[in-house]
């Protein structure tokens, strides 16, 4: 079994995540090759249950951006649409759509969308 958290979240498989975190908790927040965290991971692919016990359990930060300054709100709104269940959990855990937002507490979702549609490209 292969101790990548990143793989673990991508793919949803939160009981191999967990047992990673027992071996190495840092890993949950370290960047991989791309600058995504597991918790920007399991937002962009739509994995609520990672994403609750990451935030829940891990202190996952809500609005800790990946590679090019994109939120975890931004891209969960750009993959699974601003209604989704995982975009409602972030916005009531404080979750905002851009850096400047989660620094002002202002909502600002066209400088998101675009952000989000352009490190799509990255991933």
């Amino acid at each position: 079994m292969p101790r990548d958290p990143w793989v673990h979240a991508e793919r949803g498989d939160l009981r191999t995540l967990q047992f990673v975190a027992e071996i190495n908790p840092s890993l949950l927040h370290e960047p991989n090759d791309k600058g995504f965290d597991p918790f920007f991971l399991a937002c962009r692919e739509g994995h609520l249950d990672i994403v609750q016990w990451l935030v829940e359990e891990k202190g996952a930060n809500v609005n800790a951006p990946g590679a090019g300054d994109v939120t975890p709100l931004a891209i969960a709104n750009d993959r699974h649409g601003e209604n989704s269940a995982i975009s409602a959990y972030l916005r009531a855990q404080g979750a905002r759509t851009t850096v400047a937002d989660a620094a002002t507490n202002s909502e600002n979702t066209a400088d998101a969308s675009s952000a989000a549609a352009e490190i799509r490209s990255e991933l």
